[in-house]
């Protein structure tokens, strides 16, 4: 993060760009949310095509190496699922403590900011602040998406693995 001030000349068109900035994180911020929850939701499609065949994996009447591959990859994506799950609700969705606009001069005491430079200052400190905070927790996140995705992925080709060798073990 930088440090400092921008000449007298510069700051408001400063103040305006890292706000700029610091809001474009913010639209980030939940567009990684959105994407995690379509990620959640997405899920159901995985949780279905298991529930097609584990009545017959789980019953008593299929026998044979089919009920154990069905058994094993039923687990399987099961367990992946809840890992997407647990990453996206813990590391993504989460709530953490966030920087915010405030506890300055300008909202604890503003009749000491007698000046617009003095305002731009301030301004330009605090958006500074949010940012660097916002863009942390974004790298974060979208890591942590990441691995959900894995996850996530891997539980499809998981269950689908299973369902074709479930098919091919009774027919």
């Amino acid at each position: 993060m930088p440090t400092g001030l921008p000449g007298d000349a510069a700051l408001a068109d400063a103040v305006k760009i890292v706000g700029e900035v610091m809001r474009n994180e913010e639209t980030r911020f939940s567009n990684l949310n959105t994407r995690a929850v379509a990620v959640v939701s997405a899920s159901s499609l995985v949780t279905a095509l298991a529930g097609v065949f584990s009545k017959d994996v789980l019953g008593t009447d299929f026998r044979g190496w089919g009920r154990g591959v069905g058994a094993f990859g039923l687990a399987l994506s099961v367990l992946l699922l809840a890992a997407a799950a647990v990453i996206i609700v813990w590391k993504v969705l989460a709530p953490a403590p966030r920087s915010l606009f405030g506890d300055n001069p300008l909202t604890s005491n503003p009749a000491s900011v007698t000046t617009g430079h003095e305002v731009n200052r301030i301004a330009y400190s605090e958006y500074l602040i949010i940012y660097g905070g916002l863009l942390a927790r974004n790298k974060a996140k979208a890591e942590a998406l990441i691995a959900a995705y894995w996850c996530f992925l891997s539980a499809v080709v998981t269950i689908a693995l299973t369902t074709v060798l479930v098919i091919v073990a009774r027919a």
